[in-house]
């Protein structure tokens, strides 16, 4: 008697319904559809399981099907008629049956649900195929219906009795667990992601739950769904002054352990999944060329294994025996304090588990993790996903970028971002005799890297308090804790509006005007510009740095004030006219070759243009220059946060700003010529 699955359909709201719209570029072939194969061994409730849902899921896009129901449709004489057939005529109509299907799935726009037997046994045990290996490659997902034939004769006892019913369970299990190994095999080979419905699995909400994320779970909506968390992250209040994000990858940076390995190694090997080659761990996924599939697959593998209580309970007690490094728990910590840095978590491992561990050193509500686990977390930590993020950093958040990484999976990162460091175990570092090419690889196209290598008990990470930081040393916690602008301002209060205004020449108050800025000039040139210029007064090759090698150049005449009030404090200084830039005639180029030092005099900033423009027009002069100040009366702060400016500003360290007011809210007139004349 075939078994049939018991269990009334549930109701489960859809988290996402938004489907991604795919646009095909003319020329190229279209998208090969999404085929999702159900299958199992025939009578154990397959068909059941597909009409359940299909009531369940009857407008949410899919188009359910039958194989052999399809095929008795279009071969004259039904399915017996066509077993009896010929090899060549029996694969004509299973093309018909799967070609009709992918045109349906392709003309509704809907993902493919076909209920397939991968093959048919009697009761003498003889067995033929019924879903050749191109059949098999037709699927982009394949789900196996697994029923507990170990437990049948326990639970089903009074149903069925004697020495017979038992064999047949113990058949039926073997003949289950030998398709499992075989398709698993078979998918990974075929780029097919393959899960096992275990019966915590195989429920009517759980399977629809699957299904639904199926048609998000892809490499461009998982990039989609990874950027938004970060996008989010830094749209919070604690990101709004931040100018550097710190990005550590967890497994083997933020410790030695791999939180993957160390989730499977609690796994029983009874319970371990059918047809696996290898544990799964971190270093299964360690070749650049592991794809999205393959990392979705590692978590379809913890949907398989475990339901969601006995993953929080494993994920929790694998976080006590995460033992972070002394450095990188300081750094961490030090991150946090710090109100210009942010530390973010990217993990390719289960999420939980790290945040179990900053629930453990106190930082959960302050340190961000992004990654997956569960097929519902949708963000998937991949290489390409890595390098993404700090892409987006960089481009739309105009955030500097440091990474921290330890294997290859973190090579991308690393080599996008502003610095990098990368992380050796003292252990791993004494043990390895040669380093693998991809470190050598890494090494020369990132020329920002910095190794360093860290203990978790060694003699040297014992003998001084964590926050010592030691081992990353002094000198490396300093670049990373840098401001990247050099501002140096006397007041954050609102400025005058002497200082903010523009008097032309004959205006009454003109000469008090004129006495103001040249003494806002005198004074920041005393309290500030000498100090620079002391401690540049000698250059790395030895050649001195002179008073004529300094020259005060005004951005727009009506900074000259400013200007002379600067030269004032340097005597032999140059003073460059204020069309120096946009024409420069032979004197002003003979001042220029000479110049060493540049004083930019701009008496108000107040948004970007000014500045933008200098840098693209004139960074061949900036580059020659030994340091280019930018001296102000007023700066309005907003300029020189969050903004396309301030990164690019930033990663020339030889340009730092001067001003009397580096103010958040400004008061300034709407006339032209103060923007004009700023």
């Amino acid at each position: 008697m075939p078994l049939k699955r018991h269990g009334p359909p549930s109701k489960r709201p859809d988290r996402d319904k938004t489907k991604p719209t795919t646009k095909t570029l003319p020329g190229l072939p279209p998208r090969k559809p999404k085929i999702i194969g159900l299958f199992g061994l025939s009578g154990t409730g397959t068909s059941f399981l597909l009409e359940e849902l299909r009531e369940e899921m009857k407008e949410d896009g899919f188009a359910f099907n039958d194989g052999n129901e399809a095929l008795t449709a279009i071969c004259p004489g039904g399915l017996m008629a066509y077993n009896a057939l010929g090899a060549v005529k029996r694969a004509r109509y299973r093309d018909v049956t799967i070609t009709a299907l992918e045109n349906e799935c392709v003309r509704k726009d809907v993902i493919g649900v076909v209920v397939r037997y991968l093959a048919f046994w009697n009761e003498d045990s003889e067995c033929f195929s019924v879903a050749p290996v191109a059949d098999l490659k037709a699927h982009t997902h394949i789900l196996y219906l697994e029923l507990p034939f170990a437990h049948f004769p326990q639970y089903w006892g009074d149903i069925h009795e004697g020495e017979e019913a038992d064999a047949t369970f113990k058949h039926w299990d073997c003949w289950q667990k030998s398709e499992i190994c075989y398709l698993r095999r078979f998918c990974r080979k075929k780029d097919i992601t393959f899960t096992v419905l275990t019966p915590h699995l195989g429920t009517v909400p759980k399977v629809s739950s699957l299904l639904r994320d199926f048609r998000v779970l892809t490499d461009w909506d998982n990039r989609r769904y990874a950027e938004e968390q970060l996008i989010q992250i830094m749209g919070t209040p604690r990101a709004k002054s931040v100018e550097t994000v710190l990005l550590f990858d967890a497994d083997g940076t933020l410790s030695p352990q791999d939180s993957e390995y160390l989730l499977w190694c609690r796994v029983p090997c009874p319970s371990m999944p059918l047809g696996l080659l290898y544990t799964p761990s971190k270093e299964t996924l360690c070749q650049l060329s592991s794809t999205y599939k393959d990392y979705l697959q590692m978590v379809l593998l913890h949907e398989e294994v475990f339901d969601e209580k006995a993953f929080a309970a494993a994920c929790e007690d694998i976080a006590g025996d995460i033992r972070l490094y002394p450095d990188m728990l300081a750094l961490l910590r030090r991150a946090v304090e710090t109100p210009h840095t942010l530390p973010i978590i990217l993990t390719g491992g289960p999420r939980l588990v790290w945040e179990n561990v900053l629930k453990r050193v106190g930082m959960f509500e302050t340190v961000n993790v992004i990654g997956g686990g569960r097929h519902e977390d949708l963000a998937i930590m991949t290489p390409e996903v890595k390098g993404w993020l700090v892409t987006v950093l960089q481009e739309k958040c105009y955030a500097d970028v440091w990474a921290f990484g330890s294997g290859q999976v973190d090579a991308i990162m690393l080599m996008k971002a502003d610095q990098a460091v990368f992380i050796i175990d003292s252990e791993t570092w004494l043990t390895q005799n040669i380093s693998p090419a991809w470190k050598d690889s890494l090494r020369r196209t990132c020329p920002q890297l910095h190794e360093v290598i860290l203990s978790t008990n060694g003699p040297l990470a014992l003998q001084y308090k964590p926050q010592d930081m030691r081992l990353l040393g002094k000198k490396l916690v300093a670049k990373i804790f840098a401001r990247r602008l050099r501002i140096s301002y006397v007041s954050l209060d609102k400025p005058s509006e002497i200082i903010m205004s523009f008097e032309p020449e004959g205006s009454p108050t003109y000469p008090l005007w004129k006495s103001t800025h040249r003494e806002i000039g005198s004074f920041l040139a005393a309290r500030y510009l000498k100090e620079i210029i002391t401690n540049q007064k000698v250059r790395s090759n030895g050649d001195f740095l002179f008073s004529t090698n300094i020259s005060i150049l005004a951005a727009t005449p009506c900074n000259m004030p400013m200007a002379f009030g600067i030269q004032s404090e340097f005597v032999g200084s140059q003073l460059l006219p204020p069309d120096t830039l946009k024409e420069p005639g032979k004197h002003s180029r003979r001042i220029l070759m000479t110049t060493r030092v540049l004083f930019l005099v701009k008496s108000v900033i107040i948004d970007e243009t000014f500045l933008m423009d200098l840098m693209e027009k004139h960074s061949m002069l900036i580059e020659s220059l030994m340091r280019v100040v930018i001296v102000a009366g007023v700066i309005y702060s907003p300029v020189l946060t969050k903004t396309k400016l301030a990164r690019l500003v930033g990663q020339k360290s030889n340009i730092s700003f001067v001003t009397l007011h580096f103010a958040d809210d400004l008061d300034y007139p709407n006339d032209a010529p103060v923007l004009d004349c700023g």
